[in-house]
């Protein structure tokens, strides 16, 4: 009976994680001089980014999935983040920098 109810506990955790991070997501995001590039629409609340290629300036943007912008700003830091109320959202990346620009893009 304490292996049964042991196996029934292990499944069920397992079942919960899973669905935990069912709406999780990661992406990489990258671009050229001078361009834009952004993640897909997601239902999110928040953004965490890392730079992983590239240096320099670079301007944030998160919009709804329908275009209008909820935050914005400007940095030259290898990452940073971003949270909010739960909505259909993106995050969006213009590479002021004179070289090729890159970050892995993280959302709950």
């Amino acid at each position: 009976m304490k292996t049964k109810v042991l196996a029934l506990l292990a499944a069920t955790a397992s079942a919960l994680a899973l669905a935990a991070s069912a709406g999780a997501g990661a992406q990489y995001v990258g671009s050229s001089a001078g361009g834009y590039g952004h993640s897909s629409v997601d239902y999110t609340n928040a953004y965490n980014w890392y730079r992983v290629v590239g240096s320099g300036r670079y301007h944030w943007y998160v919009f709804t999935g329908g275009g209008t912008l909820q935050a914005d700003g400007v940095s030259y830091a290898d990452n940073g983040g971003w949270s909010g109320g739960w909505n259909y959202r993106y995050w969006q990346v213009y590479n002021a920098s004179g070289a090729v620009m890159g970050f892995d893009v993280y959302w709950p």
